[in-house]
């Protein structure tokens, strides 16, 4: 088992120990969250989102980089205006940014070809 993957432990589907501890610790924080908040809506929207992160088709990969690349442009543009404004208002949700981009792309990709998504 390797700890990160690449192109030949991908081919062969093998995890690696990254890829297991990032979901051993996603998952216990789920549930801690869930818990310290003593409500059920961390586990909710975890059961809707990582369904749509798994599916992925080349079609799916390739919208995410497109908006992803676009995105940046964008943001490089609102930091030469303003180097504090991008700070502010951008820098704490470049995470959830790629989560919401990943998962749009793949409900696109998967709309347009349902099938293949499968």
């Amino acid at each position: 088992m390797r700890l990160v993957s690449n192109k030949e432990s991908v081919a062969r589907g093998e995890a690696s120990i990254l890829a297991i501890v990032e979901t051993l610790l996603a998952i216990a924080l789920v549930f801690y969250l869930s818990t310290h908040f003593n409500t059920l809506r961390w586990l909710a929207v975890a059961m809707c989102v990582s369904p749509l992160l798994l599916l992925r088709t080349a079609e799916s990969t390739r919208l995410c980089i497109k908006w992803w690349d676009r995105m940046k442009v964008k943001a490089i543009w609102l930091q030469e205006k303003s180097w504090v404004l991008w700070v502010l208002a951008l820098l704490p949700w470049w995470g959830v940014m790629a989560v919401l981009v990943r998962a749009c792309a793949t409900i696109v990709a998967s709309a347009l070809a349902p099938f293949e998504a499968i």
